[in-house]
């Protein structure tokens, strides 16, 4: 009789537990379950494909414009040129006016201990701050930049011309400095810069060049990768032309609120009649976020004034530009629930023509219900209008996804 009870009261407690199980699928939700090819921060980031390539180019040989030992100056295309063996222009030595003039790197510069970048200089007089400008021109000779530095190498330049600088990987940054986010230049207006190359890492970085103003960049080529960024070659412009740029890097954007993530540039601002160009330029690198991120340009902000119900009249424009890098969602960070504005070429753009996207966008296969996904396109996430391109890639997307097409995903009409 014992046995017989005993099994009676297992039995009953069998039929309990199966019931309160039933009761949890019945009222309970499954948690969602991550299917997609979502990436994480870093994912693809390999340190050693820049330094191989900086040994490659190195062996294959830098041209250098050769210049007489001990002479104190020489002349480039009628020019008068300082030779200069670092980045600190001496005003004892060039004079009060040694920011308005010519230099040219006579060799490799080890930057370790340099305590100012090129513009914004401490005056000489009481140490105040004085918003000067390096307005001469500075030929890097292809000559390489290494060594620890604590901010950037040209602070501040206008109608000044930069050119021929080499970055190496052994340029690396110093910890504890507010300027060290930027790696070459801080702002630039009414400048040109041009053959500019980077194999050091940009972790935890503004970009290359960080704001530039009625500027041409010509042929800037990265090859380092990135985590926790807020910009890639350039962050910011206004009134530019950038051309002829490529990146090889990998970069994972910034998670505290960086929402503007193009591989070659992150924000075009566009005021009034003054538009951007971004043109011939190409992405080879893996792109990881969830807001404003593109193979080429991630976003562009028009004024309140420049566009309504209508198109720009002069809309800022990117043409014959080319995508290879696959672009991913960040799946640690969820970017305040929303995803939006992802595209081969643009995250949210202006009047694009003439581009190819060979790129996959993956973490958008299945997407959390908890969370917003919106305008998402193989060309662009959102443009003003889109001709002759060319997607390669169907995009495989979650139907819950709002405003997505292989070329456009969102057709802008007005602003704000």
């Amino acid at each position: 009789m014992k046995s017989k009870k005993l099994i009676s009261i297992i039995i009953s407690l069998c039929m309990v537990m199966t019931g309160i199980m039933c009761c949890l699928g019945c009222d309970g939700e499954k948690p969602y379950v991550d299917t997609s090819n979502a990436a994480v921060p870093g994912q693809f980031d390999n340190p050693e494909i820049a330094k191989a390539k900086e040994a490659e180019d190195d062996a294959a040989g830098r041209e250098h414009i050769e210049i007489p030992e001990g002479a104190e100056t020489i002349e480039i295309d009628g020019e008068i040129y300082y030779p200069i063996d670092s980045l600190e222009i001496d005003f004892g030595k060039y004079g009060d006016d040694a920011w308005s003039k010519n230099y040219i790197l006579t060799g490799d510069v080890d930057i370790t201990d340099r305590k100012d970048g090129i513009g914004f200089v401490i005056d000489k007089i009481d140490y105040s701050w004085a918003n000067i400008p390096f307005t001469g021109k500075f030929n890097g000779n292809n000559y390489k930049i290494y060594g620890e530095r604590n901010r950037m190498l040209f602070d501040f330049i206008d109608g000044a011309e930069i050119s021929n600088f080499v970055l190496s990987s052994e340029l690396i940054s110093s910890n504890g400095n507010l300027y060290k986010s930027v790696l070459f230049c801080g702002l630039a207006l009414n400048s040109t810069i041009k053959n500019i190359v980077n194999y050091s890492c940009l972790n935890d970085s503004d970009g290359v060049i960080y704001n530039s103003i009625k500027c041409e960049i010509d042929n800037v080529v990265n090859y380092g990768d990135g985590i926790d960024m807020s910009g890639t070659l350039v962050r910011g412009m206004q009134a530019c032309t950038v051309k002829n740029c490529r990146n090889y890097g990998n970069f994972s954007q910034r998670t505290n609120g960086a929402r503007c993530f193009g591989a070659i540039v992150g924000i075009i601002w566009h005021y009034g009649e003054y538009g951007s160009t971004v043109e011939n330029c190409e992405n080879y690198g893996n792109l990881i976020g969830n807001q404003y991120v593109a193979g080429i340009l991630g976003r562009v902000i028009y004024s309140a004034d420049t566009i309504d119900s209508e198109q720009v009249k002069n809309p800022s424009r990117i043409s014959d530009c080319n995508n290879q890098g696959n672009i991913y969602r960040d799946k640690l960070n969820n970017a305040d629930n929303r995803f939006q504005y992802i595209g081969g070429i643009a995250g949210s753009g202006p009047k694009i023509e003439k581009c190819t996207n060979q790129g996959h966008i993956y973490g958008f296969e299945s997407i959390d219900p908890q969370y917003h996904a919106s305008k998402i396109g193989g060309i662009a996430g959102a443009a003003i209008s889109v001709e002759d391109c060319v997607n390669q890639y169907e995009l495989v997307l979650d139907s819950a996804i709002k405003y997505s097409d292989d070329i456009c995903g969102y057709k802008i009409t007005s602003y704000y």
